[in-house]
């Protein structure tokens, strides 16, 4: 379950994060993703979250980030919680877990390739055909695909 969860937030992250420029659809940005907007869309994350800019991150500037970010979104929809996460409460899992998947080298800091391995993991399995494009028919098979995994992996959770 926790590296569900780690694979749901790497693919919120990766995919989506870099087709803002396109069309938007009915969940919101839809189009072709290209290898290099998934790589500068995660290095100007990693930038913002980087508040004293020394090309690490910590769990505290993690947390802060979001935190904000949490804030932000409950003053834009007036608090209110969807989803989910309302209705369990949250992210789930024990807290810093992701951050220290994320941490490869146990350093206890992400650098940005240690920030960027998930989303890049993620788009590369996206990629059926290696042609360092996401296209949006490729995005909806990556999204079925990981809807089968998951409903295999809860159901054997449930036996």
């Amino acid at each position: 379950m926790k590296k569900l969860t780690i694979l749901i937030a790497a693919t919120a992250i990766a995919l989506p994060m870099a087709a803002q420029a396109h069309q938007p659809g009915p969940r919101g940005p839809q189009g072709d993703i290209t290898l290099a907007e998934v790589e500068a869309q995660s290095a100007e994350r990693f930038a913002n979250i980087d508040v004293n800019g020394d090309g690490q991150l910590t769990q505290d500037e993690m947390k802060a980030h979001a935190e904000a970010r949490k804030a932000e979104w409950q003053e834009n929809n007036d608090g209110e919680r969807r989803g989910p996460r309302a209705r369990r409460g949250g992210r789930g899992g024990g807290e810093g877990r992701g951050f220290d998947r994320l941490d490869a080298d146990g350093s206890g800091t992400l650098s940005l390739a240690e920030f960027q391995s998930r989303p890049l993991a993620m788009f590369e399995r996206a990629d059926a055909n290696n042609d360092r494009v996401v296209t949006e028919a490729e995005r909806n098979q990556a999204r079925a695909e990981f809807r089968e995994k998951r409903a295999e992996m809860l159901g054997q959770r449930g036996q």
